[in-house]
């Protein structure tokens, strides 16, 4: 951490020794910034015009942004202001008012997760390059994939969904099998407050999260448990068991509005409007990051002696065997005794509904291992069975936390264990990180000033970009510092994305880089099946173009977002 008297260098993005009070006072009246006001945006004269929402709020970010830095005492106080009010400012912008393009998307198309199939029963690729999606003109402002499935969000708020709906993850009911290919919008679930004023998107393995303007969050689909349970999102205000699927969007029982969103495998991430950060889901491997309250004992070790703060949430605790009335048989249908002559009665086994709806499935805080009074999250993410946030305390730097599972060092603390509260990753001490991204088993961080991306955890597909020297069961369980090809120039990274074996990194410039599992085109890159082991810039348009579509001679890269086996971007282009 940074004492507050420290004098920041240009190149940190701050100011230099030199600066004296009348030249921080000049700064002070050119910056128009602010934090965010606590005032609840949910006017619904305003809902019909997101533009006014968006005037509105930066309006009253301005304004508190004065207040506080006529308070400011400190270059420091200065620049973690202004890196409010950037944060506060593109939360903002990205909710009411963000750029839109079209979406392009490249990979595995076997269960239709691309959304480019001409008909139901065209013949497929193996692999696709960048290919545009058909939304009949819709204009996209985000793009989300999931395990076998996508999900895209138009700037009017509607929800096209496509892919795999075998689990209802994509929200529209039972689809016939002809029409499983197409891109289509979600028509029902939502209340009707919310009926297309979707803002935010995100997909797990086998299920879809959706936030509303008005802060609501909704779920389609299945979580999957550590053995082959399925379980949902139980209605509000019924009994429902909390077995099997939701066909349609289904409110999920938060305690106040929502800011933000993320999807892991099977569990979630909601960031609240007041700050507080609530997990749920199936959180088997400590990725809720709140074991110590939902009432499991510590592991033990092979010794039997117990394991400090790991928790024991696998089978055994969320159910139980029990002996039926059955008696068991041997391989040629004869029934079993014991020794004793005794029947051998079969076993069966039972899930605790109501431990999993209460512990699992409701929404509740996560732990940090270090509390601090005044935190703000900055960025968060879901990986397979592991969640990274990015956070500040009041008066010091940026950090990045981690709990879940940690077999391939996806944590970032330098070892294999697990993490059953957020736990600070020490390497990103002074590092002033941003953002954070997460793969099935591989973490993504970029610094404040867009110089740095760091990767950690799985590396045997070269998602990681360090090295063309991989091979399998390769992990790097500390950071490490990605460099990029010369043609990257002294242009800053803006915006970083991880899918399950590939990652992802957009330029200033509104170029992409991808690297990562080469077998199934996710990168894009389709010269050869081989892994991209290195950051390598793709000619996301040029690709596309041969593939049909509106002749336009430049685009810029908005957004990009990577699934199990695909990826979805979304292209503004123009002549």
């Amino acid at each position: 951490m940074m004492s507050s008297s420290k004098k920041r260098s240009a190149t940190d993005g701050g100011f230099s020794q030199g600066d004296d009070d009348s030249e921080m006072k000049a700064r002070k009246q050119r910056v128009k910034v602010s934090s965010p006001s606590k005032k609840s945006l949910q006017n619904s004269q305003f809902l019909d015009d997101k533009k006014s929402l968006w005037q509105q709020a930066m309006e009253q970010l301005n304004e508190q942004t004065k207040k506080v830095l006529n308070r400011a005492k400190t270059d420091d106080d200065v620049f973690f202001a202004c890196m409010e009010y950037t944060r506060h400012r593109d939360w903002i912008t990205q909710r009411y008012n963000p750029a839109c393009g079209r979406v392009v998307s490249m990979g595995s198309d076997d269960c239709n997760q691309l959304g480019v199939a001409a008909s139901a029963d065209a013949d497929k690729e193996c692999e696709y390059p960048p290919t545009f999606v058909n939304l009949d003109g819709s204009k996209v402002a985000h793009v989300a994939g999931g395990g076998l499935h996508s999900l895209v969000l138009t700037v009017d708020g509607k929800v096209y969904s496509f892919g795999n709906n075998d689990d209802n993850a994509l929200g529209r009911g039972e689809i016939h099998e002809d029409r499983l290919h197409l891109a289509e919008p979600i028509k029902e679930g939502f209340r009707p407050d919310d009926r297309n004023r979707i803002v935010g998107i995100d997909a797990g393995d086998s299920h879809s999260l959706f936030l509303s303007i008005l802060g609501n969050v909704y779920q389609s689909g299945m979580y999957k448990d550590v053995d082959s349970g399925k379980f949902h999102d139980v209605p509000i205000g019924t009994n429902e068991s909390p077995k099997g699927s939701n066909v349609y969007p289904t409110l999920v029982d938060l305690p106040g509005p929502v800011r933000e969103i993320k999807a892991g495998e099977a569990f979630n991430a909601a960031l609240l409007e007041d700050g507080n950060l609530y997990t749920w889901g199936m959180g088997h491997f400590g990725q809720l990051a709140r074991s110590k309250t939902m009432g499991a004992d510590l592991k033990k070790d092979e010794k039997g002696n117990s394991i400090p703060g790991v928790y024991e949430l696998g089978k055994m605790w969320i159910g139980e065997e029990y002996e039926t009335d059955e008696q068991e048989k041997d391989g040629d249908g004869n029934l079993k005794f014991d020794e004793k002559g005794n029947p051998v009665w079969a076993t069966a086994y039972r899930y605790h509904e109501d431990l999993i709806k209460e512990k699992f499935l409701k929404p509740a805080p996560v732990i940090w291992a270090n509390p601090y009074p005044k935190r703000s999250v900055l960025s968060l993410a879901c990986g397979e069975l592991f969640i990274l946030v990015v956070a500040r305390d009041e008066g010091y730097d940026t950090n990045v936390y981690s709990a879940g599972h940690n077999g391939f060092g996806q944590l970032g603390h330098g070892d294999k264990h697990e993490r059953h509260e957020l736990t600070p990753i020490k390497f990103f001490e002074r590092k002033l990180i941003k953002k954070v991204s997460a793969g099935t088993s591989h973490g993504l961080a970029l610094d404040m000033a867009g110089n740095a991306v760091f990767a950690w955890g799985r590396s045997d597909y070269g998602q990681l970009g360090h090295t063309d020297d991989i091979k399998g069961g390769d992990i790097e369980m500390s950071p490490q510092q990605i460099a990029f090809p010369e043609s990257l120039g002294s242009t800053r990274i803006r915006d970083i994305a991880a899918g399950s074996s590939i990652s992802m990194a957009i330029t200033e410039e509104n170029d992409v880089y991808t690297w990562g599992f080469g077998e199934t085109c996710a990168t894009g890159h389709l010269a050869s099946a081989e892994d991209i082991k290195r950051p390598k810039k793709l000619d996301v348009l040029r690709q596309a173009l041969k593939r049909g579509g509106a002749k336009s001679k430049n685009c810029h890269v908005l957004e990009g977002t990577g699934g199990a086996q695909h990826s979805l971007m979304i292209l503004e282009c123009f002549s």
